[in-house]
């Protein structure tokens, strides 16, 4: 997610949170893009599926009903133990990690569940008789790689300590939608517009 995306979602949040409301839901499918023309790509952004929005003090929340997608879930929320405004942070945090920092949360799996699941993801949609069959018809020869462009190192910590405080275990270390608008990282002083980049060679690379 970019900068701006995360910026509206965050403003989003901040809303409901300050009228005592939780979202239940943040995922990359339900932040909206329009993506019009003019100087940002990214031109209008919303944070969309409200149909799951339930009061703090809902029987929901005080009794840790589980809400949302399963993936994008905070841990209070898995172990159906009394919820708030908090777990929307941690929502928003996987939905930028994923994004952001360009990897898959794949072992928040093994944190909630105790194991990772990638093995018997690997059986279920493709056990070994099929991987062989599908090695078997892909034509032999060389094999053309993608080259992934990398970001600078001091720029992908950046985003990592920002995701990181959006994802601390203890919901009451998180900070708020309000606070989390205020952080560095959204500022010129942060590493991540203007340390190891110009904050012109960051616009033209689309980090806005």
């Amino acid at each position: 997610m970019t900068l701006s995306k995360i910026s509206v979602t965050l403003k989003a949040l901040a809303v409901l949170h300050e009228n005592g409301y939780v979202h239940t839901d943040v995922k990359p499918s339900n932040i909206l893009v329009n993506y019009g023309e003019g100087e940002s790509r990214f031109s209008e952004v919303k944070l969309a599926e409200c149909g799951g929005t339930v009061s703090m003090n809902s029987e929901y929340a005080r009794d840790g009903i589980p809400t949302g997608t399963s993936l994008f879930r905070a841990p209070e929320v898995h172990l159906e133990i009394p919820w708030n405004t908090a777990a929307d942070i941690w929502s928003l945090g996987v939905t930028s990690q994923r994004d952001t920092i360009c990897t898959i949360p794949r072992s928040l799996y093994a944190n909630i569940s105790g194991s990772d699941r990638s093995p018997f993801l690997t059986r279920r949609y493709a056990d070994k008789e099929t991987q062989e069959a599908i090695l078997g018809i892909i034509p032999s020869g060389e094999v053309e790689t993608i080259q992934i462009y990398r970001r600078k190192d001091r720029s992908v910590l950046a985003d990592k300590q920002f995701v990181l405080k959006m994802m601390k275990l203890d919901p009451r270390d998180r900070p708020t939608a309000r606070e989390l608008l205020k952080d560095q990282w959204f500022t010129e002083s942060s590493e991540r517009t203007v340390g190891w980049f110009s904050k012109e060679e960051w616009e033209k690379m689309g980090y806005k």
